[in-house]
């Protein structure tokens, strides 16, 4: 699928000059770090909205992961797409709008201002 994509998406080939360049062991350590990350994220969205099926949350936590890489402005600082997105999911799903709204709003500050804080802490 990558060989397909830096083929098919014009001006991606310095792309694959480079990713030939590359250490494998780098790309290897790189990828299972990003893996590792997507699961915490998953696990941390699962500890706030526990009430719902763990494949429910683990999907819609997916589905915010694949949302924030293609519309980059819907993370911290953004316009707040994805997080209507999870407010509107929620609802599909049948918890009432004062909970969803309050539920997403608890996971915002749990996983973009509380590391923002901490980094700032000196230590």
């Amino acid at each position: 699928m990558v060989v397909a994509l830096l083929l098919a998406v014009p001006g991606l080939h310095s792309v694959a000059a480079r990713l030939t360049d590359a250490e494998p062991a780098w790309v290897i350590a790189g990828t299972i770090l990003e893996l590792l990350s997507c699961l915490s994220y998953v696990i941390l969205f699962q500890g706030v909205f526990w009430r719902g099926p763990r494949a429910l949350t683990a999907r819609i936590a997916g589905s915010e992961l694949g949302a924030n890489s293609l519309v980059s402005m819907g993370g911290a600082g953004g316009i707040g797409t994805v997080e209507s997105g999870l407010v509107g999911m929620l609802m599909l799903y049948g918890v009432h709008a004062g909970p969803a709204v309050a539920a997403v709003l608890v996971f915002c500050t749990i996983s973009m201002w509380i590391p923002g804080c901490s980094a700032r802490w000196p230590s």
